[in-house]
């Protein structure tokens, strides 16, 4: 198993992950946006958000399909830890 402790917006790759998470990093659309070339069938996406984040999840679904769980935050009462499997992006014809 490799580990890589980067920020993501200056790692370039064409390898696929297994598993993305961030913390503090944006809101969850842009989160998404910055993690999807790295998502492949089996990727799972780990990302810490405070109490809004049923909201955030809400709007990332205008732009992405995705299978999501709520997690409570071991460290945070209000924060959540949003999992993100089989993310692709929607096509225009299911955006409207």
């Amino acid at each position: 198993m490799d580990i890589l402790r980067a920020r993501i917006e200056k790692y370039a790759t064409q390898s696929k992950v297994d598993v993305i998470t961030a913390r503090a990093l944006a809101p969850l659309p842009r989160l998404l946006d910055l993690a999807a070339p790295y998502y492949a069938a089996e990727t799972v996406g780990l990302f810490l958000k405070g109490r809004e984040a049923q909201a955030e999840v809400d709007q990332a679904l205008n732009r992405w399909e995705f299978s999501c769980a709520l997690h409570p935050s071991q460290t945070d009462r209000e924060g959540r830890v949003v999992e993100v499997r089989a993310l692709k992006a929607k096509t225009e014809e299911h955006s409207r």
